[in-house]
Protein backbone atom coordinates (compact mmCIF):
# COMPACT_ATOMS: atom_id res chain seq x y z
CA UNK A 1 0.00 0.00 0.00
CA UNK A 2 1.14 3.73 -0.63
CA UNK A 3 0.09 6.90 0.19
CA UNK A 4 1.65 10.43 0.10
CA UNK A 5 1.97 12.88 3.80
CA UNK A 6 2.11 16.17 3.41
CA UNK A 7 4.77 17.94 5.02
CA UNK A 8 6.18 21.72 5.71
CA UNK A 9 9.14 20.20 3.40
CA UNK A 10 7.55 18.43 0.73
CA UNK A 11 5.25 15.31 -0.37
CA UNK A 12 6.36 12.43 1.52
CA UNK A 13 5.96 8.69 0.17
CA UNK A 14 4.95 6.55 2.69
CA UNK A 15 4.57 2.80 1.42
CA UNK A 16 4.02 -0.53 3.73
CA UNK A 17 4.32 -4.34 3.21
CA UNK A 18 2.05 -6.02 5.78
CA UNK A 19 2.33 -4.78 9.28
CA UNK A 20 5.53 -2.84 8.47
CA UNK A 21 6.32 0.33 6.79
CA UNK A 22 9.07 0.01 3.69
CA UNK A 23 9.62 3.41 2.08
CA UNK A 24 9.30 6.75 3.73
CA UNK A 25 10.97 9.32 1.92
CA UNK A 26 10.53 12.38 0.18
CA UNK A 27 8.94 12.70 -3.00
CA UNK A 28 8.00 14.76 -6.18
CA UNK A 29 6.23 12.40 -7.98
CA UNK A 30 2.20 11.37 -8.01
CA UNK A 31 1.25 7.76 -6.46
CA UNK A 32 -1.57 6.13 -6.72
CA UNK A 33 -2.85 6.76 -3.01
CA UNK A 34 -4.14 4.02 -0.85
CA UNK A 35 -3.88 3.82 3.16
CA UNK A 36 -4.19 0.96 5.80
CA UNK A 37 -3.80 0.75 9.61
CA UNK A 38 0.15 0.94 9.39
CA UNK A 39 0.64 3.86 6.96
CA UNK A 40 -1.82 5.68 9.33
CA UNK A 41 0.10 4.96 12.27
CA UNK A 42 2.98 6.63 10.30
CA UNK A 43 0.86 9.38 9.34
CA UNK A 44 0.33 10.17 13.02
CA UNK A 45 3.69 9.67 13.96
CA UNK A 46 4.81 12.05 11.16
CA UNK A 47 2.44 14.85 12.50
CA UNK A 48 3.48 14.63 16.08
CA UNK A 49 7.00 14.80 15.03
CA UNK A 50 6.74 18.00 12.57
CA UNK A 51 5.12 19.29 15.48
CA UNK A 52 7.81 18.39 18.40
CA UNK A 53 5.44 16.02 20.21
CA UNK A 54 7.64 13.23 19.72
CA UNK A 55 10.74 12.30 20.64
CA UNK A 56 10.93 8.86 20.23
CA UNK A 57 11.29 5.65 17.66
CA UNK A 58 8.69 4.37 14.92
CA UNK A 59 9.38 0.82 15.82
CA UNK A 60 6.85 -0.71 13.30
CA UNK A 61 9.69 -0.77 10.11
CA UNK A 62 11.04 -3.42 7.89
CA UNK A 63 14.64 -2.29 6.62
CA UNK A 64 15.58 -4.17 3.36
CA UNK A 65 19.02 -4.12 3.12
CA UNK A 66 22.17 -6.29 3.07
CA UNK A 67 23.20 -7.56 6.49
CA UNK A 68 25.89 -4.83 6.64
CA UNK A 69 23.48 -2.02 5.63
CA UNK A 70 21.01 -3.43 8.08
CA UNK A 71 23.48 -3.70 10.89
CA UNK A 72 24.25 0.13 10.07
CA UNK A 73 20.70 1.57 10.01
CA UNK A 74 19.59 -0.07 13.23
CA UNK A 75 22.61 1.96 14.86
CA UNK A 76 21.52 4.93 13.18
CA UNK A 77 18.12 4.13 15.19
CA UNK A 78 19.83 4.57 17.93
CA UNK A 79 21.40 7.84 17.65
CA UNK A 80 18.49 9.68 20.36
CA UNK A 81 16.53 12.77 19.21
CA UNK A 82 17.86 15.93 19.12
CA UNK A 83 21.52 14.42 19.09
CA UNK A 84 23.99 13.76 16.15
CA UNK A 85 26.49 11.40 15.51
CA UNK A 86 29.27 11.35 12.74
CA UNK A 87 30.07 8.29 10.63
CA UNK A 88 33.27 8.05 12.49
CA UNK A 89 30.79 7.45 15.60
CA UNK A 90 28.61 4.96 14.21
CA UNK A 91 31.58 2.89 12.03
CA UNK A 92 33.75 2.74 15.83
CA UNK A 93 30.29 1.37 17.16
CA UNK A 94 30.06 -1.35 14.42
CA UNK A 95 33.68 -2.32 15.19
CA UNK A 96 33.25 -2.63 18.88
CA UNK A 97 29.79 -4.44 18.36
CA UNK A 98 30.41 -6.96 15.86
CA UNK A 99 34.43 -7.00 16.03
CA UNK A 100 35.03 -6.48 12.36
CA UNK A 101 36.44 -3.59 10.54
CA UNK A 102 34.98 -1.40 8.19
CA UNK A 103 35.62 2.26 6.99
CA UNK A 104 33.77 5.68 7.29
CA UNK A 105 32.46 5.96 3.82
CA UNK A 106 31.03 2.60 4.07
CA UNK A 107 28.89 3.50 6.43
CA UNK A 108 28.04 6.74 4.43
CA UNK A 109 27.47 4.30 1.59
CA UNK A 110 24.67 2.19 4.31
CA UNK A 111 23.25 5.13 5.61
CA UNK A 112 22.57 7.01 1.78
CA UNK A 113 20.53 3.74 1.12
CA UNK A 114 18.08 4.40 3.73
CA UNK A 115 14.99 4.10 2.25
CA UNK A 116 12.77 5.38 5.99
CA UNK A 117 14.06 8.69 6.81
CA UNK A 118 12.73 10.08 10.05
CA UNK A 119 11.43 6.66 10.80
CA UNK A 120 15.59 5.54 10.77
CA UNK A 121 17.09 8.95 11.37
CA UNK A 122 20.29 9.52 8.79
CA UNK A 123 19.30 13.26 8.78
CA UNK A 124 21.14 12.50 12.51
CA UNK A 125 24.48 11.47 10.90
CA UNK A 126 27.04 14.33 10.07
CA UNK A 127 30.47 14.73 9.01
CA UNK A 128 33.23 15.45 11.12
CA UNK A 129 33.55 18.52 12.82
CA UNK A 130 29.72 18.88 12.66
CA UNK A 131 29.85 19.34 8.92
CA UNK A 132 26.26 18.66 7.81
CA UNK A 133 27.11 16.22 4.59
CA UNK A 134 25.45 13.27 2.88
CA UNK A 135 21.51 14.27 3.10
CA UNK A 136 20.20 12.84 -0.35
CA UNK A 137 17.42 14.70 -0.05
CA UNK A 138 19.44 18.07 0.37
CA UNK A 139 21.59 19.89 3.03
CA UNK A 140 18.30 22.53 3.69
CA UNK A 141 15.90 19.54 4.88
CA UNK A 142 18.41 17.93 6.85
CA UNK A 143 19.36 20.93 8.77
CA UNK A 144 15.72 21.61 9.06
CA UNK A 145 14.96 18.25 10.57
CA UNK A 146 18.36 18.87 12.80
CA UNK A 147 16.71 22.12 13.89
CA UNK A 148 13.00 21.14 14.64
CA UNK A 149 14.78 18.33 16.92
CA UNK A 150 16.44 20.79 18.33
CA UNK A 151 13.81 22.96 19.43
CA UNK A 152 11.85 20.15 21.00
CA UNK A 153 14.71 18.29 22.65
CA UNK A 154 13.31 17.32 25.86
CA UNK A 155 15.58 18.36 29.01
CA UNK A 156 17.01 16.04 31.19
CA UNK A 157 16.03 16.22 34.99
CA UNK A 158 19.44 15.45 37.23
Amino acid sequence: MRDIYKSKLGNILIESYGEHIIKCEFTDYFVEQGTDEIIEKCKKYLDDYFSGKITVQFDDILIDKSDYATKILKLVCEIPYGTTATYTDIKEKYEKIYNTKTSARAVGRAVGSNDLMILVPCHRVIGKNNELTGYKFGIEKKKYLLDLEQNHKPSVNI
